[in-house]
């Protein structure tokens, strides 16, 4: 025979584990949509070439800087692109496994075009301290989307060129990695040079030999 105590007692604890699981599996399903609505705001600011908004959303330290130590940082060339991503969207993965004893983080996956070509990355999310995890804003992108290129000049001709408001130096080598946020920008020269016109490069993209005409780069024309 239960004692009736005991019953009351197990019947309490059943419901408290019941409220308990149901709360945890609102609250996970609430982070889940708020991590896909974050990244989906990022890629949208992307996609409009807003830096502002994509600094603001991103973690300083975000960006293994050392991995770029000999290339050049254009991610601040993003409002002078000339073929934004198109048709962004978003997929969550999965949790990264930080939230176990840690901030609350999402791996999502990200897609979209430029010029008709495919490309995407993985980046993850992180939700603030006490923050609204239905407000873009309380999170954290914390791996961004960059992506980089190796790009060319004929330094007998260009020795420095320009991206947007970022200054290439070819004298090291004439051959340099740019990384940055995809899309489409111009190399150009800082003042005009006879026979040599400015080029599209491609960041970020699949078939980028076809998007770049080969090796991207400034050289002049033969009929130049």
């Amino acid at each position: 025979m239960t004692c009736p105590a005991r019953g009351v007692l197990a019947g309490a604890l059943a419901l408290a584990l019941a409220v308990t699981l149901t709360a945890c599996s609102g609250d996970r399903h609430a982070d889940e949509a708020g991590a896909r609505a974050a990244a989906q705001a990022y890629v949208d600011a992307l996609a409009a070439g807003d830096l502002a908004t994509v600094e603001g959303m991103t973690d300083p330290d975000a960006v293994d800087v050392g991995s770029y130590a000999d290339d050049v940082d254009i991610g601040s060339a993003l409002p002078s692109v000339v073929d934004s991503i198109e048709d962004p969207w978003v997929a969550l993965v999965s949790p990264t496994g930080r939230g176990t004893d840690g901030p609350v983080e999402y791996a999502v996956e990200v897609s979209y075009e430029i010029r008709g070509a495919t490309g995407g990355g993985t980046i993850a999310v992180e939700l603030d301290d006490d923050g609204d995890p239905d407000d873009p804003a309380s999170w954290t992108v914390t791996t961004p989307l960059v992506e980089s290129l190796l790009t060319y000049t004929d330094t007998r001709i260009v020795p420095v060129a320009l991206i947007g408001d970022v200054e290439v130096d070819y004298t090291v080598s004439d051959g340099r990695t740019v990384w940055g946020y995809p899309g489409g920008y111009l190399l150009e020269t800082p003042e005009p040079v006879r026979g040599v016109a400015p080029v599209t490069i491609v960041i970020g993209a699949s078939d980028l030999d076809l998007l770049n005409g080969g090796q991207p780069g400034l050289a002049r024309r033969e009929d130049g």
